[in-house]
């Protein structure tokens, strides 16, 4: 027997501005054969949609009906109860020594337990935000040279309230502090310059992080990179490399490419309508044939 085929749908449940975007996540359409993996691929996407925005009791029911207007044709009854936002009551995390469990919760931005003086930041449970608030736990470790921290599993279950609790555990692992730190490639500037400028020493507290900011982009200015694009090596590249580790104690190597220096040739002005060029220009103090400077 040929499968009926889709001639209309409704949903209710929801207000009108929600059936507009639960449309959109089904994408059902008139005329399409309706089968087993049509109805339920549009009731994991309903599922999915409200269980991102927090609904953990999310219901859905899918009814056919025969649509005696048409040749084998059905209709599709679309009933949705979301529930209430589920809170979070609890987050339990297992393993911590290096830190305050105060101070690891702290970087869990999206993810709070439930309080009366928090109006601030809802309690809500999101699976995509609870994730990446186990990043930025991860993150917090290796800032702190714990470079193996890892979290070994995460589990949720339901209070008696209703409510929900987190469970992490995490494996700290042990603290990395920084070696020796080596400098190839370098002829514009001695290695003890560039061991100024970067500004870590022996026995400092590991941080990739760190390490990468002193070499790449510092806020402040005081890197590598803006020590040689400032004096017109416009292609520098360094790239820290772990050349070792022993015990606790990490040697880096950064490997260097300075490439040449460049000056400025033309400078272009472009979409200005307001103002003439000539204004422009005078306010610009880099010149054609200085060196490039990143800074300037």
């Amino acid at each position: 027997k040929e499968l009926p085929r889709l001639t209309r749908y409704s949903i209710d449940g929801v207000n009108r501005s929600e059936q507009e975007t639960i449309r959109a996540k089904i994408d059902l359409m008139t005329g399409r054969i309706v089968n087993e993996n049509v109805i339920a691929t549009a009731a994991k996407r309903i599922n999915d949609h409200y269980r991102d925005k927090g609904f953990l009791d999310i219901d859905v029911d899918i009814v056919q009906e025969v649509d005696s207007s048409f040749a084998n044709g059905t209709i599709i009854r679309v009933k949705v109860n979301k529930g209430k936002k589920v809170k979070v009551d609890l987050i339990l995390i297992n393993g911590i020594t290096a830190f305050e469990e105060k101070k690891v919760k702290r970087k869990m931005k999206s993810t709070k337990e439930k309080t009366w003086w928090r109006f601030y930041k809802p309690s809500k449970y999101l699976a995509q935000e609870f994730k990446s608030d186990q990043q930025a736990i991860i993150a917090l470790y290796n800032n702190e040279g714990y470079r193996n921290a890892r979290i070994t599993n995460d589990s949720i279950y339901r209070t008696e309230e209703g409510l929900v609790a987190l469970v992490l555990d995490i494996e700290e692992g042990n603290q990395f502090r920084f070696g020796n730190i080596s400098f190839t490639g370098n002829t514009k500037y001695r290695s003890t310059q560039l061991d100024s400028i970067l500004g870590i020493r022996r026995g400092d507290v590991y941080s990739l992080a760190h390490l990468e900011t002193r070499v790449f982009m510092d806020p402040k200015g005081m890197d590598l990179s803006s020590l040689y694009q400032d004096d017109g090596y416009l292609t520098f590249r360094a790239m820290p490399i772990e050349q070792r580790v022993e015990n606790d104690t990490i040697d880096i190597e950064v490997r260097m490419m300075e490439g040449q220096q460049f000056r400025i040739g033309k400078i272009l002005v472009e979409g200005n309508t307001k103002t003439n060029d000539h204004v422009i220009y005078r306010e610009i103090r880099t010149r054609p044939g200085d060196l490039f400077s990143r800074t300037d």
